[in-house]
């Protein structure tokens, strides 16, 4: 009986471990992917608030590769940060994660009238430190005409 059982378990590791390697890789590609998302959140919270102030925009929390987007509606201005996230492993599909803030512009940077629209002057450059990332470098609020 013990003769017929020889080198059962090498087949059924070698059946097994190709499971195992692409679920370790999913799973580490996915704890990327949630660093990945928190990075953007603090970015994009950073963006948000710094565009606000009516202070030049870049943040040091920006992934690499990064998409840093500022837009005025009102009195209120909404970043978006976007990122590709690196996979483990060649065969897994690429994935890409986003993040958006809100703040209120200051007083001093809100249009005089709360119902006009308001242009925000984007100028994007590459972040201090990250030479992949696109970050918000001005963001003067101005009253449409």
């Amino acid at each position: 009986m013990a003769r017929r059982d020889r080198g059962s378990a090498t087949a059924e590791l070698a059946a097994a471990l190709p499971a195992l390697m692409l679920l370790t890789f999913a799973g580490m590609t996915a704890v990327g992917a949630m660093t990945t998302k928190a990075q953007c959140v603090d970015a994009a919270r950073d963006a948000a608030l710094a565009a606000a102030r009516g202070e030049p925009g870049g943040s040091s929390s920006v992934p690499p590769g990064a998409t840093v987007s500022v837009a005025v509606a009102g009195t209120t201005v909404t970043a978006t940060v976007r990122a590709p996230v690196k996979a483990v492993g060649r065969r897994l599909p690429s994935l890409a994660v986003a993040a958006k803030a809100v703040a209120v512009l200051e007083p001093q940077f809100a249009p005089v009238d709360p119902g006009a629209n308001t242009v925000a002057v984007l100028e994007p450059q590459v972040a201090p430190g990250d030479p992949g990332a696109k970050a918000v470098a001005a963001l003067e609020p101005q009253v449409a005409p």
